[in-house]
């Protein structure tokens, strides 16, 4: 509900309009009358000024950050094509749950994200003497067609690798003893969906 401070006063001036197009007799006397609307008009417009100055708590105090522009590193990155390798040092199963390993040139342990499980991820375990050699090759090799890792995760017992490649069919899905949830089944669904529509095409 608006109250009658919020609500503005507004006065057209017809009479003035009339006082244009009438006679040179009835302007004389319309000009007392046009006066007195001036200065009704100056009353209500000091009104609605003086009631519309914010109060001194809804001015807004910003703080103006001054500094020489920085050039982001992102540019430099996509520019040169080489892929950022993300090193934690945390345990990657606060982040994912396993749901079940299989054999694929080595053990990989396919998981979901905990926080989002429709996404399914691969990650490799290396013994902590290989980490080293491992992350060295990671930074080394970025190509298109090797499979790299996108992050790497190392505690105390191994160094994990998230790794890109998941070359899993739904053979291995449907032997699996874990069952897909109602949206890991909808993206296996849309993938298959998807597969074929590319092949008919």
């Amino acid at each position: 509900m608006s109250t009658e401070s919020d609500k503005r006063a507004t006065v057209i001036d017809f009479k003035s309009l009339k006082a244009r197009y009438a006679s040179p007799s009835e302007s004389t006397s319309s000009a007392g009358r046009s006066d007195e609307l001036h200065q009704s008009q100056h009353d209500l417009q000091s009104k609605s000024t003086s009631k519309r100055k914010a109060p001194p708590a809804q001015k807004c105090t910003r703080k103006l950050l001054k500094s020489p522009q920085r050039s982001l590193g992102l540019p430099q990155i996509v520019e040169s094509g080489v892929q950022l390798l993300i090193i934690q040092n945390e345990s990657p199963w606060d982040t994912f749950l396993k749901v079940f390993n299989c054999k694929l040139a080595g053990t990989v342990t396919i998981t979901v994200h905990r926080t989002r499980p429709s996404r399914v991820v691969a990650i490799r375990e290396y013994p902590m003497g290989d980490a080293e050699r491992m992350l060295q090759k990671f930074r080394q090799v970025q190509h298109q067609n090797i499979i790299s890792a996108r992050e790497c995760y190392s505690d105390k017992e191994a160094m994990y690798a998230l790794v890109d490649d998941l070359p899993l069919t739904l053979v291995q899905l449907v032997g699996c003893r874990a069952y897909p949830s109602e949206s890991q089944l909808a993206s296996i669904i849309e993938q298959a969906w998807m597969g074929l529509s590319k092949s008919l095409a």
